[in-house]
């Protein structure tokens, strides 16, 4: 054989290892790689259903979301530990109040028997005083850490929200 055909053969056997390779089928994911995500999924379904439960004023819904020790942090008050102190919040909102919000899921990052997802809740909240409706639009970003119970539920542990700034706010503030 002569060291141009031994090149050609050399090329050939590469060429057919990289097209066998690349045909074959990919590895299957680690079961810690399909339990990850599907806790990913898991914890996207807890926003969801938590907003859903707001929309309707399902104040048992909502707070079956809740740890017994979680803490909200909302916007410009005080923290509110326990769900002894959170009920009370909602159900004066729900008693006042009709919500029709939207989340947007933009990060869940789970890690062991914890996971935070982040992103935003648009929407529209129309209270009723005397005999004047207001509605406030709902533009928040929130932040919900999330811990995993030993049933293999994913319940709040805290949870942070505050009104999103707009674009042009935001540049100006980096400025």
């Amino acid at each position: 054989m002569t060291k141009q055909s031994t090149r050609a053969w050399r090329l050939a056997f590469l060429i057919f290892v990289v097209v066998a390779g690349s045909c074959s089928s990919p590895a299957p994911e680690s079961p810690a790689a399909q339990s990850a995500a599907a806790d990913q999924e898991t914890v996207r379904a807890v926003v969801a259903g938590i907003i859903s439960a707001d929309n309707e004023r399902n104040l048992e819904s909502v707070m079956s979301f809740y740890e017994d020790d979680a803490v909200l942090l909302p916007p410009g008050e005080s923290p509110v530990y326990g769900k002894r102190y959170i009920r009370p919040r909602y159900q004066s909102l729900f008693e006042s109040s009709r919500l029709k919000m939207f989340p947007t899921s933009e990060e869940t990052i789970v890690s062991g028997d914890w996971a935070f997802d982040q992103g935003y809740i648009q929407g529209n909240v129309v209270t009723q005083e005397k005999d004047a409706e207001t509605t406030r639009v709902v533009d928040d970003q929130y932040l919900m850490i999330l811990h995993k119970q030993s049933a293999g539920s994913w319940k709040i542990a805290k949870l942070m929200w505050h009104p999103r700034q707009k674009t042009d706010e935001a540049a100006n503030k980096s400025e």
